[in-house]
């Protein structure tokens, strides 16, 4: 991946889940929403993470589920959201960051989606599938990782699936994420961007705080986004899961199917409700 899909990808917003449907009934509160994206990162999401064969992988799943209400939780700038819409389906895309919603319900065919900021706290239901992309998982830390599937839990009808991918720890990608090894300048709208990104060793759950640096040459402005990534091993994941009721259907090591094994980058899981 490079630089900076790499620093977009890893510095998405600190997910806590939830979903609601027009058909739903109203919470009695509102979602537990973040500070919005700075609107220069959130412009340039798409351009380090276009669409490809991640998106390929869950559009794939979800014609072959065929639901009938579908939720992208974590959905960002709804890149892929907005291609999940079919005849006779509801389509759902949730995030708690104002900024990256604000590019969703602008872009072309977002009228056709229902848009929601919040948490897993408003999760309702019934839905047939929710998908966690772009690495969301990592971003639900260690005191909501649990509570999140178990939202996604209640909210599935029987048989419902639900489907994410997180990096594989045994990789170690972290000890890849340093200034050296990520600094670069590009233009951009708002002028030459320097960025980096730095990662500290995992804690005792498995989570690395990782630091991003934006440096805009022209004006000399500087924001840092710091946001904590947790790392799960299959056993983990297996575990949790469990835990709530779901089960894990099929686990791959990369986009195209491939068998998962100690040294894939990526543990891509399907799961499901019995």
């Amino acid at each position: 991946m490079p630089i900076a899909g790499l620093y977009a990808a890893a510095t998405r917003p600190a997910i806590t889940s939830t979903v609601r449907s027009p058909r739903w009934a109203r919470p009695k509160s509102y979602a537990e929403t973040m500070e919005p994206t700075d609107p220069r990162i959130a412009a340039r999401y798409d351009v380090d993470n276009p669409d490809g064969p991640d998106h390929d992988f869950y559009r794939a799943l979800v014609h072959r589920v065929d639901p009938e209400v579908v939720v992208d939780l974590g959905c960002g700038t709804g890149i892929l959201t907005v291609t999940l819409v079919s005849a006779g389906r509801t389509v759902i895309g949730v995030d708690p960051d104002a900024g990256m919603l604000d590019v969703a319900r602008n872009r072309p065919g977002s009228e056709r989606v229902t848009w929601q900021l919040g948490d897993s706290r408003l999760i309702g239901g019934p839905v047939d599938v929710v998908v966690m992309t772009g690495n969301v998982a990592q971003h639900i830390g260690p005191h909501h990782w649990e509570r999140t599937l178990a939202d996604i839990s209640t909210a599935l009808r029987p048989g419902g699936t639900v489907a994410f991918e997180t990096r594989n720890p045994t990789v170690q990608a972290w000890r890849g994420w340093t200034r050296d090894a990520t600094i670069g300048t590009r233009p951009t709208r708002d002028g030459p961007l320097t960025e980096w990104i730095d990662a500290t060793e995992p804690d005792a759950a498995g989570t690395v705080i990782l630091t991003a640096t934006n440096h805009w040459e022209a004006t000399g402005e500087e924001l840092i986004v710091r946001q904590p990534l947790t790392f799960r091993s299959l056993r983990q994941i297996e575990e949790q899961l469990d835990a709530v009721g779901l089960v894990v259907r099929q686990v791959f090591g990369g986009w195209s199917g491939e068998p998962f094994d100690s040294e894939s980058p990526l543990l891509v899981v399907e799961s499901g409700k019995p």
